[in-house]
């Protein structure tokens, strides 16, 4: 099923997928699936267990390859072969267990794998001081503020440790923005502060797709809704446009929003 996800705000997607589709063995995991995502716009991704969520995403990551269909860029086809290949292209990928190091602290962790480097007496060695410059900067970017930059990453919050990862993915120029659960395991202040940390990033511009079991989280922070059944795309429904037991029933029954449905 084709279904068109046009946005009045933008004329090219900033991430289009085209017939994607997945099968492991005789299980077809994602059945040709076409979706565009937009600039300054969150698209969540809803569904049951087996719906075809992870996979979605994971081919966008590059944790899985295609068995067909393809990727554009603003409109440019690309390759995505493997992580290294997304991140090359700007698409960052926020996984629930995060991936920070707890022993770390905030600047050790955001260039975790990139530090920068300077060098003293002809010897390259770690520049602590630019790279906890630049975390500042980052920080500042999505309206963080940490009380020290200094202290093992362990010692932080729920929603301050999402915040010191969602960072990193921002140290080089990005093109769409993946969370998957980002409230997950979160009380109800935390999972706030992370809402409120996507709104920003939204605001300023960002291409970001959410996964999330919690329809309340969908509504308080998604512009649009994809609903996934069995591998495929049922809709995408502006959040304004549907409530809650709509998207309830779209995400059970795998029929699309009435204004989808033609006669019979």
């Amino acid at each position: 099923m084709t279904i068109e996800n046009t946005s009045p705000d933008a004329v090219r997607p900033q991430v289009s997928i085209h017939g994607l589709q997945k099968s492991f063995g005789g299980l077809r995991a994602v059945k040709h699936v076409d979706l565009n995502i937009y600039s300054g716009e969150v698209l969540a991704i809803v569904g049951d267990n087996g719906a075809g969520k992870s996979t979605l995403i994971k081919m966008l990551a590059g944790v899985v390859v295609p068995d067909e269909g393809e990727i554009q860029i603003r409109g440019e086809k690309v390759e995505i072969n493997n992580p290294n290949d997304a991140r090359e292209l700007g698409i960052e990928t926020l996984y629930q267990e995060l991936g920070l190091v707890d022993t770390f602290n905030v600047p050790e962790n955001i260039f975790l794998g990139r530090e920068l480097t300077t060098t003293k007496f002809g010897v390259p060695v770690m520049d602590h001081k630019e790279m906890k410059r630049r975390t500042q900067e980052l920080l500042e970017r999505i309206d963080v503020q940490l009380p020290s930059l200094d202290r093992p990453v362990r010692s932080y919050s729920g929603g301050q440790r999402q915040a010191i990862a969602i960072s990193r993915l921002l140290i080089e120029d990005v093109n769409l923005i993946i969370m998957d659960e980002p409230m997950a395991a979160l009380g109800i202040d935390e999972s706030s502060k992370v809402l409120r940390l996507i709104t920003n990033l939204r605001d300023k511009g960002e291409a970001i797709v959410v996964i999330s079991h919690n329809l309340d989280h969908v509504f308080s922070v998604a512009d649009k809704v994809a609903v996934m059944k069995n591998g495929a795309l049922v809709d995408v429904v502006s959040t304004d446009e549907v409530g809650h037991d709509e998207l309830v029933t779209m995400i059970v029954s795998g029929k699309p929003h009435k204004r989808d449905q033609a006669p019979n």
